[in-house]
């Protein structure tokens, strides 16, 4: 066995490396975990105070991260508005779909483990595009005060 003399600095780097390498072992079901769609809304919506009071109307979780659509919907006995039908979980959904398919898959456990790089930079490529048009959408609607 050799023996090896390292400082205290180069201990902690060696350690800290080995941690990265082993929280980067990736597994099917948490392929796009790190770079999930979640709070990437709020600070569009935040943008837009009059975007932000529609989405407020809502009963939901933080409204703020829904999609907002321009066309209100009317449900229920006592004709509750929603401007959302999308939330970022299914913004999510369907990048994380459109990627898959891109590598002729249907399921996160198809991708091959050396296709798993290339996977999340598309997916995040994806969810930058999505971010930026929802952000261009939204900057040039013309909403009226309720």
């Amino acid at each position: 066995m050799k023996t090896y003399t390292l400082t205290e600095e180069e201990l902690n780097e060696l350690v800290a490396e080995r941690m990265k390498q082993a929280k980067e072992k990736r597994t099917p079901q948490g392929l796009f975990k790190d770079v999930g769609f979640d709070d990437e809304l709020i600070p569009i919506n935040n943008k837009y105070p009059k975007v932000l009071k529609k989405l407020n109307r809502e009963r939901a979780y933080k409204p703020e991260k829904h999609v907002f659509n321009q066309t209100p919907k009317v449900f229920g006995v006592d004709n509750e508005i929603s401007y959302s039908k999308i939330t970022t979980h299914d913004v999510h959904n369907h990048i994380r779909l459109l990627v898959l398919n891109v590598f002729g898959k249907s399921q996160n456990k198809e991708v091959l483990p050396e296709e798993y790089d290339q996977a999340i930079e598309l997916y995040n490529q994806l969810k930058e595009w999505f971010v930026s048009s929802y952000d261009k959408r939204l900057e040039g609607l013309v909403l009226e005060d309720d």
